[in-house]
């Protein structure tokens, strides 16, 4: 008969232990989608790898997205030199909302999860002066550019038609308009 030492089987029973905490722990939805959550913030900007939270995570960035059109546009509200940025600045607080609420009705359905994202940092286009248009056009394109790239990937890694039919339609509105702020740049400041 093998003897065997206490402290052998206690250690040996407490590795068990761990290892089979850990496996289930690494083979449950929790898990997967903290390390997918981990995982998507790239420096590219991209919103992570499909699966099964790639909609859930599409829907947070693109609601934050929206947000930020928002706050963006709440700064130009006050001082405008002129009418067409004033314009656009309403359009968006006025239009945005209604486009939050969509994705978040889905991941209420989809998900069960009635969170918010945060709302994403965005410049401060003081003081209110001559090149403040400017100002927001230059954020506004760059602003355009990013939804651009996240709506074309959403595109291509969801399996959910309203996300794909959503992302489609983003990118056709942020190219229209996009096309817009830059011939406004260009008239307006010979850019």
């Amino acid at each position: 008969m093998i003897k065997t030492s206490s402290p052998l089987i206690i250690s040996v029973g407490i590795a068990t232990f761990l290892c089979g905490l850990a496996a289930g722990y690494a083979t449950s939805p929790y898990y997967q989608q903290s390390m997918f959550d981990k995982n998507v913030m790239t420096t590219t900007g991209e919103i992570g790898t499909p699966g099964r939270f790639f909609d859930k995570h599409y829907i947070d960035m693109m609601a934050a997205h929206h947000r930020g059109a928002i706050l963006l546009a709440e700064q130009m509200q006050e001082g405008l030199a002129r009418p067409e940025i004033a314009s656009l600045a309403k359009a968006i607080i006025n239009n945005e909302p209604a486009l939050i609420n969509q994705l978040y009705v889905w991941k209420k359905a989809w998900y069960n999860d009635q969170s918010t994202a945060s709302d994403p940092r965005v410049p401060d286009l003081s003081p209110a002066d001559e090149t403040r248009d400017l100002r927001f056009l230059n954020v506004l394109i760059a602003h355009h550019e990013d939804g651009i790239r996240m709506a074309r990937e959403a595109r291509t890694k969801s399996t959910r038609s309203e996300i794909v039919t959503d992302a489609y339609g983003v990118e056709q509105f942020l190219i229209a308009s996009m096309k817009t702020l830059k011939e406004w740049r260009s008239q307006w400041y010979g850019l």
